[in-house]
């Protein structure tokens, strides 16, 4: 059984650095040097992504492990139905950021 050959309309196009959205135009000034630095520094476009990218990537992180933070110690922290919780939300919260470092 043959598989289906599958066609893009678009031609698969590599990602420039320092790019402003689909145009491909490179970012003017100091921001535009700061980019060019960060992706010689790590070498972002030899790894097929862009410094926009990353810099989306880690505050989606930044953002969800903010989330985790507060969340995870209210659930483990939540009274049983006697009233009494069994860990407190500061030990709780201690826990999640020492298990969320480790990791």
């Amino acid at each position: 059984m043959n598989a289906p050959q599958i066609s893009f309309a678009e031609p698969l196009v590599v990602r420039e650095p320092c790019a402003l959205g689909p145009s491909k135009r490179h970012m003017p000034g100091p921001l535009g040097a700061i980019c060019a630095y960060l992706d010689a520094l790590f070498g972002v476009h030899a790894r097929g992504s862009s410094v926009g990218q990353e810099l989306r990537a880690g505050l989606v992180t930044w953002v969800t492990m903010s989330y985790i933070v507060v969340v995870n110690p209210m659930i483990l922290s939540a009274p049983d139905a006697d009233g009494s919780s069994p860990i407190s939300f500061h030990a709780a919260c201690r826990a999640t950021c020492l298990s969320a470092a480790v990791a």
